[in-house]
This record gives C-alpha cells, structure tokens and sequence, in this order.
C-alpha cells in the first residue's frame, strides 16, 4: 500500500488516504483496507431525500430524482449498497 501511494500525486495520494478504511466484510473478525474511490465517493448520503440515483446497479450512469435547485448538493442513497453487492 506504502509502495502505491508513493506511485501516485500528492494530491491522489491524499485523496486515496482519505477515501481509505478498514472493515470486516465477512464477518470473521479480520479487517481490511478498503478504498471507495467510485463515483459514490463524490456524493454524500441524503436519506431518504437524495436527489440522485443511479440507472442500473454498479453503473455510473446517474440521473436527477428531481429539479436540483442551483448551489444544492447533490446526494445519493448510501444505503443501497449492501455487502452482497460486493465483488469480492
């Protein structure tokens, strides 16, 4: 991980430290780092009022809820990523 970070920018390298974090994804008991660097990363959560969502599961192809008002932050639904969804 040390060895790609140092591959990178400044700037993505501290987007990726940022973005990264550890978490059991099966239950076991053992951690691992995790990095969210997908087009979600860029949103943050407005449950259950978000004004963005997605076409299809895992696109990135998005599309306004609504009239996104100019200056209003554009949130998605975090909730609808489950572990089962995961691509382990």
């Amino acid at each position: 991980f040390k060895r790609f970070l140092s591959l990178l920018s400044k700037e993505a390298a501290c987007d990726v430290l940022e973005w990264s974090f550890m978490q059991d994804l099966t239950n076991d008991g053992n951690a691992v780092l995790c990095l969210d660097m997908d087009g979600g990363a860029l949103f943050n959560d407005g449950s259950p009022h978000q004004n963005m969502q997605y076409k299809e599961a895992w696109s990135l192809n998005k599309y306004a809820t609504r009239d996104i008002q100019k200056g209003e932050e554009i949130t998605e639904k975090y909730d609808k990523f489950t572990k089962t969804e995961i691509d382990l």
